[in-house]
């Protein structure tokens, strides 16, 4: 991605690509979230995501399909945090043996929600790959299509990925933050 001004896309002209989009990207989103005010946040999020991407948006063949894949991306996200929080914490709480205490599993809930609060911090693909492959147990081959990586390309990112989360784990450990 290239962010040199010189590239960058104006404002006036990130609206006369995307504006024109937002009325179907609403309807869309209203469809997707069956909830008005969720559709309007989806929306929001999507023309943000764009704008910050906007370095990358000349090359942009079909900006109406761009604006939707893009909101649809982050509808997914949105529905596999919500569902990996639940279920992951609900794992840790139900992983214990019989003879494990409530204080055990109420720690072991608590280190899940640090983790996951921590991976949410990551750069958006190193935490698409980290949620793809470690949480939702995807294979390497499958995450590079929907990545449109190569596998060497996703191992590298996952790699550094778990790298930052475990660091910033034992750094606020260390401050006595978890």
């Amino acid at each position: 991605m290239t962010t040199d001004n010189a590239t960058l896309m104006t404002a006036s002209e990130f609206k006369c690509l995307f504006l024109p989009c937002h009325k179907q990207m609403y309807w869309v989103a209203i469809r997707l979230t069956e909830n008005a005010e969720d559709a309007e946040d989806l929306v929001q999020e999507a023309f943000m995501r764009l704008w910050l991407k906007r370095g990358e948006l000349p090359k942009v063949d079909s900006p109406m399909s761009f604006a939707m894949r893009t909101m649809r991306n982050i509808f997914i996200d949105r529905k596999r945090k919500r569902r990996m929080e639940k279920s992951d914490c609900e794992m840790a709480v139900t992983g214990f043996t019989d003879n494990s205490t409530a204080d055990d599993r109420l720690l072991a809930a608590e280190t899940m929600q640090q983790v996951l609060l921590l991976i949410d911090k990551l750069p958006e693909q190193q935490r698409r790959i980290i949620t793809m492959r470690n949480l939702e147990g995807m294979p390497m081959e499958e995450i590079a299509r929907n990545t449109g990586l190569s596998e060497a390309g996703v191992r590298t990112s996952l790699s550094r990925a778990r790298q930052a989360v475990k660091q910033q784990f034992k750094r606020n450990d260390n401050d006595g933050k978890i």
